[in-house]
């Protein structure tokens, strides 16, 4: 594994792919099956070239564990397009769990309006699969926040999606949870 590299790059055909023990400067993108960022800094992109700075984002996600565990994610973006950590889940194969364990996001901008994890489900065929969201230990410091899981998509996933958290501090006034559709509020346990 490198010590420092500019970035991570996964794409859908990937399985397995681990980042353990790395500083990766411009984020990280996880895709495909299996992926995970164990105790690892991550650097958002830069906001003067995406300015959602967002640290990891997944576009091409088939399905399986996907677990961020021991990270630090550092940003100066605004969050609001696509969230510190993005994962769109509309074109999903295989049921997904996604694991955030012990890790702190630090958003160094004055901006209140970021997602801290942006879930999109899709507008038009929402997702078969089971997706199951498990926070435990996700400390944000920040100016403020939108909302801590924002699931975007008019898709109503409420009944194959679950999410579970354990999150110690919330920032004040930040809800835990919001989504486009009313309906996805519910998958909250």
């Amino acid at each position: 594994y490198p010590d420092r590299c500019s970035a991570g790059d996964m794409h859908g055909n990937a399985a397995g792919v681990s980042y353990s023990d790395c500083i990766l400067d411009m984020g990280v993108l996880m895709n495909g099956r299996d992926a995970s960022v164990h105790n690892s800094t991550v650097y958002g992109r830069a906001p003067s070239e995406n300015a959602d700075g967002s640290c990891i984002h997944g576009s091409e996600i088939v399905g399986g564990l996907f677990v961020i565990d021991a990270a630090t994610l550092i940003t100066w973006g605004n969050g609001v397009s696509f969230g510190i950590i993005h994962f769109d889940l509309s074109t999903l194969q295989d049921d997904i769990t996604i694991l955030v364990r012990n890790t702190t996001l630090n958003n160094r901008s004055a901006n209140t309006a970021m997602n801290c994890i942006l879930l999109d489900v899709g507008d038009t065929n929402p997702p078969a699969h089971d997706i199951n969201i498990v926070i435990r230990g996700f400390d944000v410091v920040a100016a403020g926040a939108a909302s801590l899981v924002y699931i975007r998509g008019s898709n109503d996933v409420s009944s194959n999606a679950k999410c579970t958290m354990y999150v110690q501090p919330v920032p004040a006034g930040v809800p835990v949870i919001t989504a486009q559709n009313a309906a996805n509020l519910s998958i909250l346990q």
